[in-house]
């Protein structure tokens, strides 16, 4: 089985194909871990799969695997896709929040420099720290 685009973010669509089906049979997809059946249909005359399927909006990151029986033959065939977080949801808020501490932290440390420069405080400091 094939699915394309196999990396996608919450909510966009993906492209199911597979062969081997018996013609015309009924084939139920599955999506794991959650095990809930995202669709019935019906393979071409072929015994080709050609579907797609859209990944939840609220869908967090990680793995899904999709699996499709088919009802008369028994055919199992499956393939992954995985799941990008947003940023500002699911795996991006790290990346998020610590380039705001470190933007934070850097302008604190520069204003503080600035403040003991303008006062006559940092020449004090620097010749506090080189005698001990």
């Amino acid at each position: 089985m094939s699915i394309a685009p196999d990396h996608v973010f919450p909510g966009h669509q993906v492209h199911i194909a597979g062969s081997g089906f018996t013609p015309r049979e009924q084939i139920q997809i599955v999506a794991y871990p959650d095990a809930r059946v995202i669709a019935t249909v019906r393979v071409d005359a072929r015994g080709e799969l050609r579907t797609a399927y859209r990944t939840p909006a609220t869908a967090h990151p990680g793995t899904i695997v999709i699996e499709a029986t088919g009802w008369s033959s028994g055919r199992v065939e499956n393939g992954a896709l995985q799941i990008e977080g947003h940023p500002g949801h699911g795996a991006g808020n790290g990346a998020v929040i610590g380039w705001a501490l470190a933007s934070g932290g850097i302008l604190l440390s520069v204003s503080a420099l600035w403040i003991a420069g303008s006062t006559g405080l940092l020449p004090k400091l620097v010749a506090k720290a080189i005698v001990r």
